[in-house]
C-alpha cells in the first residue's frame, strides 16, 4: 500500500535530465523554444537541423539522443 502522502505525478524525463546535468553542462536541444520544459531549444528547420546538430556536437561535452516518433527521425 502506498503512503497517503505519496501522489503519483507525471514524470517529465527531459526536465529531470536537465536538472541532473545542470552542474556539468547546459542541456541544449534542437526544436521550437517553449515546446518542452527542460532543455534550452535552438530553432532550426528540416533543411538545416543536421548542420546545426554538427555545430552543437563539436562543442558538446556529452550527446544524449531522445528520438521522436516523427517519420523523419527514422
Amino acid at each position: 500500500m502506498l503512503s497517503e502522502s505519496y501522489q503519483e505525478k507525471p514524470v517529465d524525463f527531459e526536465r529531470l535530465l536537465a536538472i541532473a546535468v545542470d552542474s556539468y553542462a547546459p542541456l541544449i536541444a534542437l526544436g521550437r523554444p517553449g515546446e518542452q520544459v527542460g532543455a534550452g531549444r535552438i530553432l532550426t528547420t528540416e533543411e538545416r537541423w543536421q548542420e546545426d546538430f554538427r555545430k552543437l556536437a563539436e562543442a558538446a561535452r556529452l550527446i544524449l539522443l531522445m528520438p521522436s516518433a516523427h517519420p523523419g527521425t527514422a
